[in-house]
């Protein structure tokens, strides 16, 4: 026999119709989804995860973020940010620029000069990475 999954949080279901009316983006759509199922109570964990197209590990964690600090943290919660790029904004403009006029021959002289320009210490296998992101062959 399977076992349902319900979420206990009555206050919860007002919140989520709410919500609901007014959600903008497909992320929110998903997430309030998978607690309206849950506080149906008539799906288990992976029935839900199936349904919202996630794993059951993610649903289990989502409903425990509903549970400890509310519908407001799981709608606000942003993860897999990762780390900020190392070439961005002016040193990236500056880089693609000299790219397309074949300012430097070889991947040293980038990489010197995003040192002395940027302040920027990347490895050759760095700047050959961020060359090609630029549009270098």
């Amino acid at each position: 026999m399977r076992k349902t999954f319900r979420l206990k949080r009555p206050e919860v279901a007002a919140a989520v119709a709410a919500r609901w009316r007014e959600a903008g983006s497909a992320r929110e759509m998903e997430r309030l989804a998978a607690v309206r199922l849950a506080l149906q109570g008539a799906s288990t964990l992976e029935e839900i995860a199936r349904s919202v197209g996630r794993g059951r590990s993610t649903v289990a964690e989502w409903m425990r973020v509903v549970r400890e600090e509310g519908l407001e943290a799981l709608l606000g919660r942003h993860q897999g940010r990762g780390r900020a790029p190392q070439v961005c904004g002016a040193a990236l403009r500056g880089l693609r620029k000299g790219v397309r006029r074949g300012r430097w021959k070889r991947a040293v002289e980038v990489q010197a000069w995003l040192q002395a320009r940027h302040g920027l210490e990347l490895s050759l296998n760095g700047t050959r990475y961020w060359l090609k992101k630029a549009g270098a062959s």
